[in-house]
């Protein structure tokens, strides 16, 4: 499921009771999977950091050899398109 419909249906499951204490915790939770998933994802031993950049140091090359550098940014897209996200 992805993160937009988990947190939709954190919302939406209390609309008609809404109350801040019974839907920030569970949009809470739900946002601190994802960071988790992410860093553990990131961290995994595949990507190192270079800067404010990362590499991958296996693989991802450039036609001349060189290293291919990502922003976090980007790397969080490539993680939601693995995940299905």
């Amino acid at each position: 499921m992805e993160l937009k419909e988990k947190l939709f249906d954190a919302i939406f499951y209390n609309a008609w009771d809404f109350k801040p204490e019974n839907v920030v915790p569970e949009c809470e939770k739900i946002t601190n999977e994802f960071a988790i998933d992410f860093a553990d994802w990131l961290n995994n031993g595949r990507f190192s950091q270079y800067g404010d950049s990362w590499i991958d140091p296996r693989k991802n090359k450039d036609k001349d050899g060189g290293w291919l550098f990502f922003s976090s940014k980007q790397l969080l897209e490539i993680y939601k398109k693995q995940k299905g996200l």
